[in-house]
């Protein structure tokens, strides 16, 4: 707030009183007998508005800030040597100079010194203050400024310091102002990431932010993605991301006997749950030079894994092994209407496994000759899986990775839960696909079931 400016009448008012020396709109200069005059009275124990209002100023006009300021300024005048004298004038605003005697000029070579070794040292510890600006920064460099203030020795100046920051001082003040604030964010911050740590660990197998969010959903806690992401990056938190490999290329399948046309045409959820079953085969390596080859078929609409098998060979009969628990164990439309989609490799070209399939009047489909996108959905789900089991190498027999593969897929059926099938499970989406129940399921958007059996008839 602003000293009031004095109009033309009262500037004549005051020019009139002999106490004033000078008088503009902006100031007043008082004469050297009014500050003696001022001091006897304050020493006699009057107030600083009563000797100006005996004195025959008007009160109302100077205004309680200019009294105020006369009182501290004459008073800090009687103690000094030069008394009353009015130095302002000496004063052009530059710092004055005077001989030094040689005590006086070792005591400032010294404080110099000092301060040049704490700038230095300002400027090595905040590699960031003149070669970025970026906001994310800002907290560590308030962090910083006040790491170096507080300090018994301290020489430095705040306002450098900000400056060599490139923050405000204003915006440094706000945030020491603020620290009860940040301790109780930092405290609910740690408490939820406990949570998030729960559900990260959950079974053993890393989550990414929506495998998070989907397991503390179904643990009936509700917490945004966004603040997930934040969380896991505040403290470190990292799921392994699968990464494109430029120079992987899609083996050529060998054609043993005859192939089959691509039926599927890559519309893998256009018919309804149990139509479209992808399958393949993968490797996996176990203890230094060991192998195994998992089959899997998958459910390309509800993501389920309805029937594997582990086998130290490529033999012909695990595949076919895959196909009997399927029949066995699930409710799989006959007559044609499902289809084993895989690729060209020489397990599905067979003829053994084609007369299985006949057997079971189910269809068969393959993908087009060196083409992965066919059956992408199933290479996906080896490639998640591969990335998510603990490392197989201190894995020495084939039981204790049959046990392995067993918790995975029932883990992966069961608790891991889909961002795209309405944040639930495999085997929870199929079981509101089939029965129109489940508890979870009201509150969220499922989508509805195609018709899809009659378009993939007419297709026959």
């Amino acid at each position: 707030m602003g000293v009031n400016y004095f109009t033309d009448v009262e500037v004549s008012s005051l020019r009139m009183n002999p106490y004033v020396d000078k008088a503009s709109n902006k100031a007043i200069t008082y004469s050297e007998a009014f500050k003696h005059h001022f001091i006897n009275e304050r020493n006699n124990g009057k107030l600083p508005t009563e000797i100006f209002r005996d004195a025959g100023f008007d009160t109302t006009v100077l205004g309680g800030r200019r009294i105020r300021s006369l009182s501290i300024r004459v008073q800090k005048m009687n103690e000094r040597a030069e008394g009353f004298t009015d130095l302002r004038t000496q004063n052009a605003g530059r710092p004055r100079t005077k001989n030094r005697t040689l005590d006086q000029e070792i005591v400032y070579l010294k404080h110099q010194l000092a301060l040049q070794k704490q700038q230095i040292e300002a400027l090595k510890k905040n590699e960031y203050f003149k070669s970025q600006s970026n906001t994310s920064l800002t907290q560590e460099k308030f962090t910083l400024i006040q790491t170096l203030t507080v300090r018994d020795d301290n020489l430095l100046n705040i306002k450098w310091l900000c400056d060599i920051a490139q923050v405000s001082r204003s915006g440094y003040y706000a945030w020491l102002k603020n620290e009860a604030q940040r301790e109780a964010r930092e405290v609910q911050d740690r408490a939820d990431f406990e949570c998030i740590l729960v559900a990260y660990q959950h079974r053993g197998y890393d989550k990414g932010s929506r495998g998070i969010y989907m397991r503390l959903l179904h643990t009936g806690i509700i917490m945004n993605r966004k603040k997930i992401q934040r969380l896991m990056r505040k403290y470190g938190l990292v799921c392994p991301i699968r990464k494109p490999n430029p120079y992987k290329q899609m083996a050529k399948a060998k054609k043993e006997y005859a192939t089959k046309s691509n039926a599927v045409q890559r519309q893998f959820k256009a018919y309804g749950p149990k139509v479209v079953l992808l399958t393949d085969i993968t490797y996996m390596y176990y203890g230094r030079t060991q192998k195994a080859y998992l089959s899997t078929i998958k459910d390309a609409y509800t993501h389920q894994i309805l029937a594997y098998a582990l086998s130290t060979s490529l033999e012909v009969d695990f595949v076919l092994s895959t196909i009997h628990q399927l029949v066995a164990n699930h409710d799989i439309p006959k007559n044609h209407k499902t289809l084993i989609h895989s690729d060209q490799g020489t397990h599905y070209t067979s003829i053994k496994f084609q007369t299985l399939l006949t057997d079971e009047k189910l269809r068969q489909s393959m993908s087009r000759r060196g083409n992965c996108w066919d059956n992408a959905p199933q290479e996906s789900f080896f490639g998640h899986m591969k990335d998510e089991l603990p490392a197989l190498g201190e894995v020495n027999t084939f039981e204790s990775l049959q046990t392995i593969v067993d918790d995975y897929m029932d883990y992966y059926n069961n608790d891991r839960y889909k961002w795209h099938l309405a944040k639930l499970s495999p085997n929870q989406y199929e079981h509101y696909i089939r029965t129109g129940v489940y508890s979870l399921a009201h509150h969220l958007k499922i989508p509805t079931v195609p018709a899809g059996a009659q378009i993939l008839e007419s297709q026959r």
